[in-house]
């Protein structure tokens, strides 16, 4: 994902992704001067998910999850 403004992430699985680099299960890129958000809130689960340099399950360029 991309710049994206806002994202409220609940009720989600993320079960054996696999990324060379960054970003397993979820990759969120942020440019300067966007002011992008991500909620992390309720039952979300990331299991078993692998990325070759950073962030198996999660990974953001810029901003830190909430």
């Amino acid at each position: 994902m991309r710049d994206i403004k806002k994202i409220n992430m609940s009720l989600s699985i993320f079960f054996n992704n696999t990324a060379l680099s960054r970003g397993g299960g979820i990759y969120h890129e942020c440019s300067s001067p966007y002011n992008c958000s991500m909620n992390v809130l309720s039952d979300n689960y990331f299991t078993n998910n692998y990325a070759g340099l950073a962030g198996g399950a999660l990974y953001w360029n810029d901003i830190e999850p909430t």
